[in-house]
């Protein structure tokens, strides 16, 4: 059996005795473990639950897939948030979705959700354009229900 070097066996235990610590500042507490954006889980923690390679939740992040925030050291820390969206990133691969793709159909999701609350805004009672209810820009022309045509079709030309 190996023997801990002296310098190692009392970072260990110092460590272990700051962890549990309740006073500590960095301790966690209940709020903390409740947050779902919580930077709660390392690389390879994440690496295991969503069954990715760390090399590659590094490439989705350098990607803009998933930009976890970094910790004090520049070591990434995953949330439950951006455990949930690695899974659907992870499905939508699986389906044959590039990881470019996969960053657009998060964006769309985001623009989605954004369209949404504006739409709730407005629709608030007394909510005038001017109260601070963005108005969205009418950037993607959509057709009405009835007005799809496929291209090449007849009625197109």
């Amino acid at each position: 059996m190996h023997a801990v070097p002296e310098r190692h066996r009392g970072k260990r235990e110092a460590d272990t005795a700051v962890a549990r610590h309740p006073e500590h500042p960095g301790a966690l507490d209940d709020a903390t473990l409740d947050d779902d954006a919580a930077p709660l889980f390392s690389v390879g923690q994440v690496a295991q639950l969503v069954g990715l390679r760390p090399w590659f939740l590094r490439r989705l992040d350098s990607m803009g897939v998933v930009t976890p925030p970094r910790s004090g050291g520049d070591h990434r820390r995953y949330s439950r948030a951006d455990i949930r969206r690695l899974l659907a990133a992870r499905a939508l691969m699986h389906d044959g979705v590039s990881v470019a793709g996969v960053r657009y159909v998060f964006e769309l999701e985001k623009r989605v959700a954004e369209l949404e609350d504006a739409l709730r805004a407005a629709r608030r009672p007394g909510a005038r354009p001017g109260n601070g209810a963005r108005q969205p820009a009418r950037e993607l022309e959509t057709p009405c229900e009835g007005e799809v045509r496929q291209r090449g079709s007849r009625e197109e030309i």
